[in-house]
């Protein structure tokens, strides 16, 4: 018995490899929209997460500066504040929470950007002063302050201080609480720019609230 065999053409060969050349194409195309939709929505969840790490900052910090004074022995013991505003960064004393009864709850920190374009925050429940952040020995005599980076990616930082005056509110790019009549503004605004150009303002009234908010009233009557 004679069996015969079939063989592929070259035109059925061309039209195999075309159909798995499409197939993989298709597949390729699709594994590469699955990659990118996953790259994007971990760049969305980190984007979501630096801004409500902002937030929590500006909610926990910036709203509760209270006016805090040291005595400065090479002051002759003059009592000065802490508290000194720039318009790229701020060092003050934050009241919080606190879950013993022995303590205030004070929180000094000083907020800065790095040139590694991280946003910074040191912080500290024992006083401490920025200058002793550059100098190894007097970090070493300071109390223990935490470093922690509140966002990545950050192009510039600018801050602001608000304070009631001529009828509305006055915006001051430094501030220096024995050069005003109030000791401290009564709201700060921290303006964010993103190496992306992004931007992001998160504006937050402190001591001095109820006076901020007398102000923004009366700009919006007619």
């Amino acid at each position: 018995m004679r069996i015969s065999r079939k063989y592929f053409t070259l035109l059925e060969l061309l039209l195999a490899i075309s159909i798995m050349v499409i197939v993989f194409a298709v597949v390729s195309l699709s594994f590469r929209t699955v990659v990118i939709s996953w790259r994007n929505m971990g760049r969305n969840t980190e984007w979501m997460r630096q801004r409500l790490k902002l937030s929590y900052f500006a909610d926990n910090y910036l709203r509760n500066i209270t006016d805090m004074t040291w005595d400065d022995p090479a002051n002759d013991n003059l009592a000065d504040y802490v508290f000194e505003g720039t318009n790229e960064s701020l060092f003050a004393c934050s009241r919080g929470r606190s879950s013993s009864v022995y303590s205030p709850g004070l929180n000094y920190f000083l907020l800065k950007l790095s040139e590694r374009g991280e946003l910074l925050i040191c912080t500290s429940t024992g006083v401490f002063f920025p200058e002793q952040l550059e100098d190894e020995l007097l970090l070493a005599e300071a109390r223990a302050i935490r470093e922690e980076i509140l966002a990545t990616g950050v192009e510039s930082l600018a801050l602001q201080y608000g304070v009631f005056e001529n009828d509305g509110i006055e915006w001051y790019d430094e501030w220096e609480p024995s050069s005003y009549e109030n000791v401290l503004p009564a709201a700060i605004l921290m303006k964010i720019v993103w190496q992306n150009g992004e931007e992001d303002i998160f504006l937050r009234r402190i001591n001095g609230a109820q006076e901020f908010m007398r102000a923004s009233i009366q700009k919006k009557e007619p």
